[in-house]
């Protein structure tokens, strides 16, 4: 068995909205981030972030299990740190996870969020 995460957001909505805001709203980030995340917690009743994607892969026993990591180097829906976090979790793993890593900076019909691997 295996899995194929394309443009995924490993760090959640959290991540997502620190994410977007960190460029343009530098050093108050954090603040922002916690109203926006609070708020789009209260009205959509706590069911926010209800799993943290990342920590649940981390734990994990076996057998290797084949991954592959896809988005576009140049996505600006989804940042790419989003993906670097996942190949950083895989890649140390090796005794659960063997990572395949495709990141070329290539649209999708015209669209930056996601490439499609069966354009190549």
């Amino acid at each position: 068995p295996g899995a194929w995460f394309d443009s995924a957001p490993f760090a959640g909505l959290r991540g997502m909205i620190d994410a977007a805001l960190r460029p343009v709203a530098g050093s108050l980030t954090p603040i922002a981030t916690s109203i926006i995340h609070f708020w789009a917690a209260t009205f959509g009743g706590d069911r926010v972030d209800y799993y943290d994607v990342l920590k649940l892969l981390e734990s994990c026993s076996g057998p290797t299990r084949h991954v592959a990591v896809s988005q576009s180097s140049i996505d600006t829906l989804v940042p790419t740190s989003e993906a670097g976090a996942a190949m950083v979790l895989f890649s140390g793993l090796p005794v659960c996870y063997k990572l395949f890593a495709f990141t070329p900076p290539e649209y999708c019909n015209g669209a930056d969020h996601h490439q499609e691997m069966w354009e190549f």
